[in-house]
C-alpha cells in the first residue's frame, strides 16, 4: 500500500495505532477501480458472447451464377445458422478492391491476378466439358478431334476483362489450346 501511495503521490489510508480510515482520494481510487473491474467483466462477457453466437456484418462478393447455381443453399443455411450476422452479398464478377469497398470475402472463378495483398485459397475445382444439343449434332455431325470444333457454331466466352477465353482441352495427357474462330487472342493474356 505504501508503494501505491508513493506512486500516486497521495495517501489512500490514514493509519493510527487504533484506527484505519480511507481518505477521500482513497475512496475515489476505490470507486474508479470498481469501474475498471466492471469494464473488464463487460469486455470479457462480450468476447464470450461473440464466441457463443457470432454477430456483426459479413460482406461477400461473388458472381451471380455461382451464388444462384452452387451456393444458394449454403447461403440460406448460413443465414439460418447465424441470425445475428447481417450477410450482404454483392453479385458481380468485377475486380473489386476488398479494403476500399469494405468487403470481407471475394469468391471468384478462374485464375487469380498476381496480387501480394490477397490471401487466396482454392475452395473448389470445376471441370468444364463440351456440350451440344442432339438436334445440333444430327444436323452438323459429331466432333471427334478438337480442330473440327473450328467449323462448328460455338459460344464465345469472355473473361472478366472482356478478352476472349481460350478453349483448352485435355485428353490422354495431350493438351489442345485455341481461340474460337474470329476471336483474337488478348494482347496481354489474362487467363
Amino acid at each position: 500500500m505504501a508503494a501505491l501511495e508513493a506512486q500516486l503521490g497521495e495517501r489512500l489510508l490514514l493509519r493510527t495505532t487504533r484506527k484505519l480510515t480511507v481518505t477521500d482520494f482513497g475512496l475515489a481510487v476505490l470507486e474508479h477501480a470498481h469501474h475498471v473491474v466492471e469494464d473488464v467483466a463487460a469486455a470479457t462477457s462480450l468476447a464470450q458472447n461473440r464466441q457463443i453466437e457470432p454477430s456483426g456484418r459479413l460482406r461477400v462478393t461473388m458472381p451471380s451464377d455461382l451464388a444462384s447455381i452452387l451456393l444458394a443453399r449454403l447461403l440460406a443455411e448460413f443465414v439460418l445458422q447465424y441470425p445475428a450476422i447481417a450477410l450482404e452479398v454483392d453479385l458481380s464478377a468485377r475486380f473489386v478492391d476488398l479494403i476500399g469497398e469494405n468487403l470481407d470475402v471475394a469468391i471468384r472463378m478462374g485464375e487469380l491476378r498476381d496480387d501480394a495483398s490477397l490471401a487466396a485459397r482454392r475452395i473448389a475445382v470445376f471441370t468444364v466439358s463440351l456440350y451440344a444439343a442432339p438436334a445440333y449434332l444430327a444436323r452438323r455431325g459429331a466432333v471427334s478431334e478438337p480442330e473440327a470444333l473450328m467449323a462448328h457454331d460455338t459460344l464465345r466466352i469472355l473473361s472478366r476483362t472482356g478478352d476472349p477465353m481460350p478453349w483448352v482441352l485435355n485428353r490422354d495427357g495431350q493438351r489442345w489450346r485455341a481461340y474460337r474462330p474470329g476471336a483474337r487472342p488478348p494482347i496481354h493474356p489474362s487467363c
